[in-house]
């Protein structure tokens, strides 16, 4: 069944997650209030869906039908949003503008109209509370680029009708995606967490003069992460051995970062305006050539990734 999608902001992740639904085969609308910004993010979602087609995970034919399923309208466009099966949300992250946001949609939504927020820091419960019909409102956390990247994360809160959960977790697996149900809302979910905490105890090392940022990155590009990508922390728990683990656990564990703000070292470089690719230097000095090589390689990487995923 072709479903009326509308993809409400402009940013990386809006037209990111619409290429997600049009590569099925739905019907996307990319909403927002700014018409150069629209003719932005249609150009990305219509490259990524050229992308798509180039890596071969798109047929000519679906293709053709995905950019024919492609529209773009302002956010007070009359009708835009009655006729809309699903709401995606990639709206900037403050909890007082999304509550906002979904309070007037539901003025003009049917109450059986899913509304999904890609929020990955806000508590779910709480930007839904006010509505009238929260049994069918939700979080779905996408990683950035989203048509590469499998996993969502699936964050009900407290207000979601189990039924509807259910129904999202099947349409999300129907987009080829990866959804993996938070049950405790979190600041930063699961993702987040796990992504910060290695972080934080980068800056450890880096402020404790252990390596350098670009031995660090090679630790866990060429070691850490090439073998999480085939198995999981608990897999390799499990084959290294409980006991062996549990042991080196309890003399690791008290020598862990335990930061609750950020280093002096990264204090310092954001007080010059080092904030990388942005202002041209951060913990890399980086080039808009370097960085669309590097976004380049990134994506093919990814794409060969789900080549492997899916066996061929």
């Amino acid at each position: 069944m072709t479903l009326n999608v509308v993809s409400v902001g402009l940013g990386t992740m809006g037209p990111g997650v619409a290429v997600d639904y049009l590569a099925k085969g739905h019907r996307v609308t990319l909403a927002g209030r700014d018409e150069s910004k629209l003719v932005a993010a249609r150009q990305r979602a219509e490259a990524a869906l050229n992308f798509l087609a180039a890596e071969n995970f798109l047929p000519a034919e679906n293709h053709r039908v995905a950019l024919e399923n492609l529209a773009t309208a302002r956010m007070d466009q009359p009708g835009l949003f009655e006729k809309a099966a699903i709401v995606v949300e990639s709206i900037p992250e403050n909890m007082a503008l999304k509550q906002q946001f979904f309070k007037e949609l539901e003025e003009v939504c049917p109450p059986e109209t899913l509304f999904l927020s890609n929020t990955s820091s806000l508590v779910i419960t709480e930007i839904f509370r006010g509505l009238r019909y929260p049994g069918r409102a939700m979080g779905t956390h996408y990683w950035n680029p989203p048509y590469l990247m499998p996993l969502v994360e699936l964050t009900p809160g407290e207000l979601a009708d189990p039924e509807r959960v259910e129904e999202v977790y099947q349409l999300l697996a129907s987009l080829g995606k990866t959804p993996i149900r938070v049950g405790k809302e979190l600041p930063g979910l699961i993702w987040n967490r796990l992504q910060f905490a290695l972080f934080r105890e980068c800056l450890h090392l880096l402020e404790q003069g252990v390596a350098t940022v670009e031995e660090l990155d090679q630790v866990i590009q060429k070691g850490l992460a090439r073998r999480s990508s085939f198995m999981g922390l608990f897999k390799v728990a499990d084959l290294g051995g409980g006991d062996v683990w549990h042991g080196i656990a309890s003399y690791t564990f008290p020598e862990l970062s335990n930061m609750t703000q950020p280093p002096a070292v990264w204090n310092e470089m954001i007080e010059r305006g080092e904030f990388g690719l942005k202002t041209g230097q951060g913990f890399y000095k980086w080039d808009q050539a370097t960085a669309q090589a590097l976004l380049k390689a990134r994506d093919h990487f990814l794409s060969g990734k789900l080549k492997e995923d899916a066996g061929t």
